[in-house]
């Protein structure tokens, strides 16, 4: 008979125990470490992105020449008699030939008036420093050409994306950058970039 006392005590404290391991306000069961292993928190939507370093080099030295200077109307029409002057043209934020107008160049526009493809043209005469950083960001980015002329005087790179070409040029002075979709291949650019470098010596 005095068993029974015992064995309720011993009912309650279980029951107890069981409760205990509720908390008010808990909707699930919370995290513990488990020996051995370490919890990796969330990631959060408060991560910003990477911005990508920015050139230091001092700014370019200002160029001279014109657009006609650059590519005559003869050297346009040698190349093909349908291009002719693009009228209000200009380089779109964000491309090489918008950097070399910032840079102190020139950026110039041709349109063809049958198909509507536009040649944009741009030379800029940077620092020593900001000409070599060019210089390897083309060589990581495009592929080496020597269609524009023979290296070390002259470093030529070029790449085909989404139907157009891009180009980009380099002497021990001067950066020529450009893109069209009448270039499908570095071939195709070849007599613009000669006669434009032609000028630039």
């Amino acid at each position: 008979m005095r068993r029974r006392p015992y064995a309720l005590i011993v009912s309650a404290a279980v029951v107890l125990l069981a409760l205990a391991g509720c908390t008010p306000g808990t909707t699930g069961p919370t995290a513990t470490n488990i020996p051995g292993e370490t919890l990796t928190p969330r990631p959060t939507s408060t991560s910003t992105a990477t911005v990508p370093p920015t050139s230091t080099a001092a700014p370019g030295t200002p160029v001279t020449v014109t657009c006609e200077q650059l590519l005559s109307p003869q050297d346009i029409y040698d190349f093909n008699p349908n291009f002719g002057v693009a009228p209000n043209y200009a380089p779109k934020a964000g491309t090489p030939q918008k950097a070399a107008v910032d840079d102190g160049g020139i950026a110039c526009g041709w349109s063809n008036q049958t198909s509507g493809d536009l040649i944009e043209l741009a030379v800029s005469h940077p620092s020593a420093e900001h000409l070599t950083e060019l210089r390897t960001q083309a060589a990581a980015s495009l592929s080496a050409v020597p269609t524009y002329g023979t290296p070390p005087a002259v470093d030529g790179f070029f790449a085909q994306k989404d139907g157009a070409g891009s180009l980009q040029v380099f002497t021990d002075t001067y950066a020529l950058v450009g893109s069209s979709t009448a270039f499908f291949e570095p071939g195709d650019a070849a007599q613009l970039v000669q006669a434009a470098l032609s000028h630039l010596s």
